[in-house]
């Protein structure tokens, strides 16, 4: 599968939050990499290619974002700062998160999400044979 935003794309709505010169790329990678996952997740095709393409556009958004963390308080005198967010937040850490998972309507991003902050993965084993 193929990756489906450009840096452009995401530095168009980070806006004042994206620096230049900052290079986006890995950010859309792995954002490209957890779309291409939704896409195979989605059976029965539920997401449309151009709601694939805008959640990755917010998931890479989200990344680079997470790795630029926004203060959500500032002081000068003290040099004291607060970032916005919880690592414990995962997708809803940043507003461009918020939208990926809203943007999903098959709800597979949530589900993940839900098993990475619980650490429970489902397995499952398939047995084909005879035990004796």
């Amino acid at each position: 599968m193929a990756i489906r935003v450009i840096q452009a794309d995401v530095e168009a709505i980070l806006l004042r939050e994206f620096t230049t010169g900052d290079n986006i790329t890995p950010f859309i990678a792995v954002a490209s990499r957890l779309v291409d996952w939704l896409e195979v997740e989605d059976t029965d095709s539920v997401l449309s290619a151009a709601e694939l393409i805008d959640i990755e556009l917010y998931i890479s958004a989200h990344f680079y974002a997470k790795a630029n963390q926004r203060f959500s308080d500032k002081k000068t005198e003290d040099a004291s700062a607060t970032f916005q967010g919880t690592t414990a937040m995962f997708l809803q850490y940043t507003d461009y998160g918020q939208v990926a998972l809203l943007l999903d309507t098959t709800g597979n991003l949530a589900k993940r999400q839900k098993e990475a902050v619980s650490g429970k993965q489902e397995a499952q084993i398939l047995y084909i044979g005879d035990l004796a």
